[in-house]
């Protein structure tokens, strides 16, 4: 009924539910614990600024049959009150009947096809109407819906979004975006060979779906300010980022949404790409869709050497006027670069955080491949002048250096001590469950940059926390919200 008064141009302002039923299903709210778990599922159905009551009364004298009354307030016209009110009886049992059928056929149907159980907690929320499978307050199921049917599409990607809290700070995710066109167990016989593939799938792709996307898994609250066209792939990009729980700060461009087409292979990914509108994303774009989100937290930028127009002082320029912690994403750095050729030099050294995997940094430092990540974390730090650099290399681990001069970390909101180096090694993965790098190192600096600025995690700390969620995300396991990450890990080394 909200859905049909919002439609008609009326503002739900007030909602009031009560509910009566004489069954062992209702009977068992009367016990507290029962009774709140269902007031939750009942009563975080709207936004907090609806007036919303709900009751619930057990008559065993009714039985199975199921009372409802509910009253819809609306503001409409000139903010006169509109009130609708609906009055329901049926048989609980048999109302219910139906969906548990449902649910024994779906979750025999994902376990036979191995799905994970994140996305099976998502496709089937709906079921149970918990809110869990929703980005946020919405009328209806819809949303949920478009989870279970992208599961059964074949996309397990799908994941329950955690709850966010309204005036919680946000990590605001800049940069390159494109339609990512994911294929599955995909075959490396060769350019000229014809290479299979086992299935196809769409993801938000590149760094700032992909770093607003993992930390949203997360229950972060994350906005992605990016340059998009007006066209199917941009409106695919926009449900897709929707469905997680992030917001979007667009700027329409004339070209066509980024595109990827993204192999991905038993040991690695490959990567095509059309840029299309990111060509046009600039300093100004960049700033004005910062300036526009409140609570800003941190800034993760990438990858500017795909991005022709916000490249060297243009670049350090918008770095210097952004007043949180700031993360720059070196992905996308080809053979041809190294430091010094103007491409990021002007930024890096007023970064607070610079990642960039192994293979990215040997070329940067034009150092042969090989080198383990400590020993190009430091040097990367040293020779950039970052405040710190983070150094991701698969399933060979990651490192993190922090500037060796103190007073460069002064002047950065990180406060960790001068020259600390640290490392860890990649975790393994369940038996059976085939690895998905695609997004990984987007994860790992997400979940390292978030884990510093609002959980003001030590360094190591950071690295751990990064690490698990990186994790997560390459095993599509279950996410657990950042803050309880950190919390869990501090417990652990107590």
């Amino acid at each position: 009924m909200r859905l049909y008064a919002s439609r008609e141009g009326a503002a739900a302002v007030s909602r009031e539910c009560r509910s009566r039923a004489g069954n062992l299903a209702l009977g068992s709210a009367t016990q507290e614990k029962t009774r709140k778990a269902k007031l939750r599922v009942k009563s975080q159905i709207f936004s907090s600024d609806i007036d919303h009551h709900v009751s619930v009364q057990y008559t065993p004298f009714i039985g199975d049959e199921k009372r409802d009354y509910v009253e819809y307030t609306s503001e409409a016209f000139l903010s006169q009150l509109h009130t609708m009110a609906t009055y329901t009886r049926c048989s609980d049992s048999v109302l219910c009947a139906p969906l548990y059928i449902d649910v024994c056929c779906l979750l025999d149907y994902f376990s036979r096809k191995k799905v994970s159980p994140s996305t099976v907690a998502a496709a089937t929320a709906y079921l149970f109407k918990v809110p869990e499978g929703r980005s946020g307050p919405l009328v209806g199921f819809s949303e949920q819906l478009r989870a279970l049917e992208r599961a059964l599409d074949g996309h397990d990607d799908v994941q329950a979004v955690i709850p966010q809290k309204d005036d919680e700070k946000r990590i605001v995710c800049c940069g390159l975006a494109c339609l990512d066109m994911e294929l599955s167990g995909a075959q490396d016989l060769g350019r000229e060979a014809i290479n299979a593939f086992g299935e196809a799938s769409s993801r938000a792709g590149g760094a700032a779906p992909q770093t607003a996307s993992c930390l949203a898994d997360h229950g972060v609250a994350t906005t992605v300010v990016a340059s998009l066209g007006d066209d199917a792939q941009g409106d695919e990009l926009r449900a897709l980022l929707k469905e997680r729980g992030v917001a979007v700060d667009e700027t329409l461009s004339d070209g066509r949404t980024g595109l990827a087409v993204v192999p991905v292979f038993s040991d690695g990914r490959g990567c095509y790409f059309a840029a299309g509108a990111n060509d046009a994303f600039d300093a100004k774009t960049l700033l004005d869709g910062v300036a526009r989100v409140a609570s800003v937290s941190a800034v993760l930028i990438g990858y500017p050497h795909l991005l022709p127009s916000l490249r060297g002082q243009a670049l350090g320029d918008a770095i210097e006027q952004i007043d949180a912690l700031v993360g720059v994403d070196l992905n996308g750095v080809q053979p041809t670069h190294y430091l010094g050729d103007g491409v990021a030099d002007a930024a890096l050294y007023k970064a607070d955080v610079v990642h960039a995997n192994a293979d990215e940094a040997a070329t940067l430092l034009r150092w042969p491949r090989g080198y383990h990540c400590t020993q190009l974390a430091r040097a990367l730090c040293d020779a950039t002048g970052a405040a710190c650099v983070v150094v991701t290399d698969g399933s060979n681990g990651a490192a993190a250096a922090a500037a060796s001069d103190p007073n460069r970390l002064s002047s950065s909101s990180l406060k960790w001590p001068a020259n600390s180096l640290t490392a860890v090694a990649s975790l393994p993965g369940p038996p059976g469950v085939a690895a998905n790098s695609n997004g990984a190192g987007d994860a790992f600096f997400a979940a390292f940059v978030a884990s510093s600025a609002l959980c003001d995690a030590s360094l190591d700390e950071a690295l751990a926390v990064a690490n698990e969620v990186a994790h997560a995300r390459v095993f599509d396991l279950p996410r657990r919200p950042l803050e309880e990450v950190v919390q869990s890990l501090r417990s652990n080394n107590t």
